[in-house]
């Protein structure tokens, strides 16, 4: 039997979030040609979304591996989880004062990211261009002479200047829009190509029936709750607005959140939803509002898509890229509250069945673009190029 080659997969990989779900979906699509092995550079449990259960499947930590590699740091992590009777497991105290004493942690990180590099095929590093171990990982892989690919994740503001002066020795950089491929081309110009996000609930989505408008439009929310994605300045507005508003996540600004809607028997916060929830939150909705003042994406647009929902957006991320030929053309500014007064009276007093027919366009679009079989290809056609 042919040998399988092997796929490493590096970056700061947690349990949940927009990165995890998509480090899944390119871990199915690579399960059939590959071995792929998965290393967090940040702590990671098995009930991370991106774990897949497959024999070709494995998937570790930097902090687990080094817990493993030496006897004497077992010994004290173990120590220290039974001091602070900590359910914890043992590897999460690797980096305890005893074993700093004595080891150069950032020596162990780097040594056994080379190793990994070593025994693989191809390293596709997922993380930001900010993302701590990624220099190290593109000049182990130079010097390896490994093919290295980075699927970029967040909005790219910036290019460190050591990281913009390595990005000519990487075989490929994989953006989710065009806004942040026009940032990148000012460092690098060969070696940068647009592949987009696609959802883990494609069939779920995709069933959602596309039926006549009630009477009263219901609006939803769904993401993290942070500065950066304009969610307070949508509950101040929604306040007065006096309309059917939706929130589910979670994030710093909880508190804040919860006060609003508690504020309001029409801001409805139902709880960070995750999985099925989250077909249940756009069942419930007939609009999704995605409020950002910045992203890359962000994975709930591809979901409205997939569910049928006309989306009101800023012009963040991929959002543009992905809206462009459909009949959906809702856009606001968050820092001005007039414009997404404005699309919202425009939307409510479009006629039912041509809303039922900007959702068709929608979700045309998503499957003639963003389905999982044709993101699904273009990341295997990817890899099957650079580990030949």
């Amino acid at each position: 039997m042919k040998l399988k080659k092997k796929i490493f997969i590096l970056g700061p990989i947690g349990d949940f979030g927009g990165r995890e779900i998509e480090v899944k979906n390119i871990t199915n699509v690579l399960l059939n040609e590959f071995q792929v092995n998965l290393i967090s550079t940040i702590p990671m449990t098995k009930n991370s979304v991106a774990v897949v259960v497959n024999d070709s499947f494995r998937w570790s930590t930097i902090e687990k591996e080094i817990f493993l590699s030496n006897v004497f740091i077992m010994f004290s992590s173990l120590l220290y989880k039974f001091l602070l009777l900590s359910k914890e497991p043992a590897y999460r105290f690797v980096g305890n004062k005893l074993n700093k004493r004595f080891f150069s942690f950032n020596n162990m990180h780097i040594n056994i990211i080379r190793k990994e590099i070593n025994r693989h095929d191809l390293l596709l590093f997922c993380g930001e261009l900010t993302s701590k171990y990624l220099k190290e990982a593109i000049d182990l892989c130079k010097e390896l002479n490994k093919p290295i690919i980075i699927r970029t994740t967040g909005k790219i503001k910036s290019i460190p200047d050591s990281i913009a002066k390595l990005l000519k020795d990487v075989n490929l950089i994989l953006v989710h829009s065009s806004s942040n491929l026009k940032i990148l081309l000012l460092a690098t110009q060969n070696n940068i190509s647009v592949l987009d996000q696609t959802t883990l609930l494609e069939e779920e989505l995709i069933n959602i029936k596309i039926s006549n408008y009630p009477k009263k439009i219901t609006y939803g929310y769904l993401g993290r709750f942070s500065k950066e994605k304009g969610i307070i300045e949508l509950l101040n507005l929604f306040e007065r607005l006096d309309k059917k508003l939706i929130v589910a996540g979670n994030g710093p600004l909880l508190k804040d959140v919860k006060k609003k809607c508690e504020r309001r028997s029409f801001l409805d916060y139902v709880g960070e939803v995750s999985g099925v929830q989250v077909v249940d939150f756009f069942k419930s909705i007939d609009v999704l509002i995605i409020p950002s003042f910045e992203e890359s994406g962000p994975l709930v647009g591809i979901e409205a898509m997939a569910a049928g929902k006309i989306i009101i957006s800023t012009k963040v991320g991929a959002m543009l890229d992905r809206l462009q030929e459909t009949d959906n053309q809702f856009w606001f500014n968050i820092e001005k509250e007039q414009s997404l007064v404005k699309v919202i009276s425009e939307i409510e007093t479009i006629d039912k069945a041509s809303l039922v027919n900007i959702r068709k366009s929608i979700r045309t679009k998503y499957i003639s673009k963003y389905s999982r079989k044709q993101i699904g290809r273009k990341y295997l056609d990817v890899i099957l190029k650079f580990s030949d």
